[in-house]
């Protein structure tokens, strides 16, 4: 699976190294991607319950920011990198028709911890180093809901279950 994403979270940091309460950091993720597996069973002709498990791939900008430079000169920094972790997760699936599905499913991604270099430009000199290392944890939730059409399914009363 492969889904084009504007998912984005920031965080004040609160008294931070520069002393205020003006230095944000955001992370906005541009696109994510998984190979699963799935196991299911089969609770009646016509539902089916499933596990699901794998790799999955992440594409995100970091950025971090401070316009006022209280202690230090106004920064603003960023980095971006594609990332690599797991998903795991589960959902039911229901036939309607013999060639039309509806489904509900949850993913959690986990994407562990990654040191990023982040490139800084400063009002006058940088205070600090340039670039400096952060280093980010990342994990992403979905839920998804969905109309399944499959294709050449034979029609009759003998294709009516999974």
């Amino acid at each position: 699976m492969f889904d084009g994403a504007d998912v984005k979270g920031s965080h004040i940091v609160p008294f931070s190294y520069a002393g205020t309460n003006t230095n944000t950091r955001e992370t906005r993720t541009d696109f994510f991607a998984t190979l699963t597996a799935r196991i299911g069973y089969i609770i009646s002709p016509q539902a089916m319950l499933y596990f699901k498990g794998g790799a999955a791939w992440v594409k995100s900008r970091y950025s971090d920011t401070d316009p006022s430079g209280s202690n230090f000169v106004p920064f603003w920094g960023q980095a971006r990198g594609t990332r690599t972790g797991w998903t795991i997760g589960g959902g039911g699936e229901y036939l309607l028709r013999p060639d039309w599905t509806v489904f509900i499913e949850y993913n959690y991604v986990d994407l562990g911890s990654k040191t990023f270099a982040f490139s800084y430009t400063c009002v006058g000199t940088c205070d600090f180093a340039n670039p400096y290392l952060y280093a980010q944890k990342q994990n992403l939730q979905t839920i998804l809901i969905g109309l399944n059409y499959r294709f050449g399914v034979a029609k009759g009363p003998a294709n009516t279950t999974y």
